[in-house]
C-alpha cells in the first residue's frame, strides 16, 4: 500500500461489509470470511482495498498485507505442519515469519519456505505474529544443493548475514551482496572459496571493519614491499610493524584485498585468485573476521576446510593450482 492509502478509503461497519461484497461480486468464500470478522464486535470497522483486499481494523489497529521481496535465511519446523522463518529482506531487514501448513505436500507455500529461496512473500499480520499468506518462489539456488564446497560457503555467507542484518533496518546493500554471492556460488565457475573470500571483504566494509590494505593503518604510509598484517588492524608498514607485531604478507595479497573490496557486485564471479594469495586470504581474512565480528560462524575453520577440498581435488587430477572445472 502507498502511503496511508487507507485513510482515503471509506470505514464500513460489518453491514456495510456485506453489502460492498454483494455489489463487488465476490465468491462465496469471501462471505465465510467476513462473517467471520463479524465477531470481532460491534465497535469493529473494516477498510477496503482494490490492490490489497481486506484490512480490519480492531481497536485503531489496523491489520494489512505487505508485500516482500527476501531470501530464507532459516527454517524451523514448528508443530506438524508449520515452519518459523527467517527472512532476508532490503527493505525491511531481518524478519521473523510463520508459514502456517507449509510442509503439507500439497501446499503452495512449500516451493519457497526452503533455506536459500529468494521470492515474493506476502504477509499479513494475524495476533501480532506476521504469517506468510502467499510466495512467488524466483530463485532457489538449487545448485549450491549439489555440491557440498558450494553449499557449505553459501551456509557461512548466509549466516554471517542474519547476525548482522537488523530487523525493521533497511539493508539494501547487504541483500544485494548476499543475493549475488548465492547466485555466484550456485551458477559461477570460480571456486567456491575465493567467492567467498571476497564476500567476506565486502562483508568487512559494509560492517565498518574493513581492513587497511595498501596503507599502513597506523601511520598512512605505503605497505608496498615492507607491509605485514596485523590481525587486529591490518596492514602495516616496516616500521609500525615492529613496535604492533604482524605477519609478513605478499604485495599482490594486499592489492587483492583492495581490489575485492572495490569491485562491483556483478563482477564477484570472475574472481580467481593465485593459490599463493589465496591461502595467505584465507589465514589473514579468516582469523580478521573472527577476532571482530564476533560470530557463531566460524569463517576460519570453513576456508580452511574449503581450501584444503581444492587441494585435495586438484591433488586427484594432476592440475595443481587450477580449480577442477
Amino acid at each position: 500500500m502507498r502511503g496511508n492509502e487507507h485513510e482515503k478509503l471509506p470505514q464500513l461497519t460489518p453491514q456495510g461489509w456485506n453489502h460492498l461484497s454483494c455489489k463487488s461480486g465476490f465468491k462465496s468464500g469471501f462471505f465465510a470470511f467476513i462473517k467471520a470478522e463479524e465477531n470481532l464486535g460491534a465497535q469493529s470497522t473494516y477498510v477496503f482495498s482494490c490492490r490489497y483486499g481486506i484490512i480490519a481494523a480492531k481497536g485503531g489497529m489496523v491489520v494489512r498485507t505487505v508485500k516482500v521481496m527476501g531470501i530464507v535465511a532459516r527454517a524451523s519446523n514448528y508443530r506438524d505442519s508449520d515452519r518459523v522463518l527467517t527472512l532476508l529482506t532490503a527493505d525491511r531487514g531481518k524478519l521473523t515469519v510463520t508459514a502456517r501448513g507449509c510442509r503439507r505436500q500439497k501446499s503452495e507455500l512449500l516451493s519457497g519456505t526452503q533455506p536459500f529461496c529468494y521470492g515474493e512473500y506476502v504477509l499479513r499480520e494475524i495476533n501480532g505474529i506476521q504469517v506468510v499468506n502467499q510466495c512467488e518462489l524466483i530463485e532457489c539456488f538449487y545448485d549450491l544443493r549439489t555440491d557440498y564446497n558450494r553449499l557449505d560457503a553459501a551456509s557461512a555467507a548466509l549466516r554471517a548475514s542474519e547476525e548482522v542484518m537488523q530487523k525493521g533496518q533497511p539493508s539494501k546493500e547487504l541483500f544485494a551482496l548476499v543475493y549475488h554471492t548465492l547466485a555466484f556460488l550456485s551458477y559461477g565457475t570460480a571456486p567456491p572459496v575465493d567467492t567467498l573470500i571476497c564476500f567476506i571483504v565486502k562483508f568487512l566494509h559494509l560492517a565498518g571493519y574493513a581492513p587497511a590494505t595498501t596503507l599502513c593503518a597506523n601511520c598512512g604510509a605505503s605497505t608496498y614491499l615492507t607491509g605485514r598484517f596485523n590481525r587486529d588492524c591490518g596492514a602495516l608498514c616496516g616500521t609500525c610493524a615492529e613496535a604492533q607485531g604482524g605477519v609478513q604478507v605478499a604485495p599482490l595479497t594486499l592489492e587483492a584485498m583492495r581490489r575485492m573490496g572495490r569491485i562491483a557486485l556483478t563482477d564477484m564471479g570472475k574472481v580467481l585468485l593465485p593459490e599463493n594469495v589465496r591461502g595467505e586470504c584465507v589465514e589473514l581474512l579468516g582469523a580478521y573476521f573472527d577476532g571482530h565480528m564476533m560470530s557463531k560462524v566460524k569463517m576460519s575453520e570453513t576456508l580452511n576446510r574449503l581450501c584444503a577440498s581444492i587441494e585435495k581435488e586438484c591433488k586427484n587430477a594432476e592440475r595443481p593450482g587450477n580449480y577442477p572445472g
